[in-house]
C-alpha cells in the first residue's frame, strides 16, 4: 500500500483491511494487516475487531481466536457486535459442533467483562 502512495497510519489501512474484507479477499487483507505490523503501526481495538470478524465468516476461527488473543494482550477490547457476528456465524453455518471455540469466546468475553 506504500508503493501506491497512500497514507501510512492506522485508520487508512483499517479502512483498506475491512474493504479487501468485505469484497471477501481475506488472504489481501491479512497481508494488508502483516504490513501494518512491519512498518511499527499501533493497531486498535478496529482493526482486530475487523479481522476477527472477517476470519469468522471466512470459516476460519481458529485464526479468529488467535486475533483475539492478540487483541487482548495488547489490552483492546473485542466488540459486542463482533462477538454476536461470530456466534451469528456459528448458528447460521450449523457450527454449533464448533461449540468448544464458541464456549472459548464466551468464556474469554465474560472474563474481560468481569464475569
Amino acid at each position: 500500500m506504500r508503493n501506491r502512495g497512500c497514507g501510512s497510519n492506522v485508520f487508512v489501512y483499517t479502512c483498506f483491511i475491512r474493504a479487501r474484507a468485505d469484497m471477501g479477499l481475506i488472504e489481501d487483507a491479512l497481508r494488508l494487516f502483516d504490513e501494518m505490523h512491519s512498518i511499527g503501526l499501533k493497531l486498535y481495538d478496529e482493526t482486530y475487531n475487523c479481522l476477527i470478524e472477517s476470519c469468522a465468516k471466512a470459516g476460519r476461527l481458529e485464526e479468529s481466536l488467535a486475533f483475539y488473543e492478540e487483541m487482548k494482550r495488547e489490552g483492546l477490547v473485542l466488540s459486542f457486535s463482533t462477538f454476536s457476528e461470530i456466534v451469528g456465524i456459528l448458528c447460521d453455518n450449523g457450527e454449533i459442533e464448533d461449540l468448544f471455540l464458541m464456549k472459548a469466546f464466551i468464556a474469554i468475553l465474560l472474563m474481560d467483562l468481569g464475569g
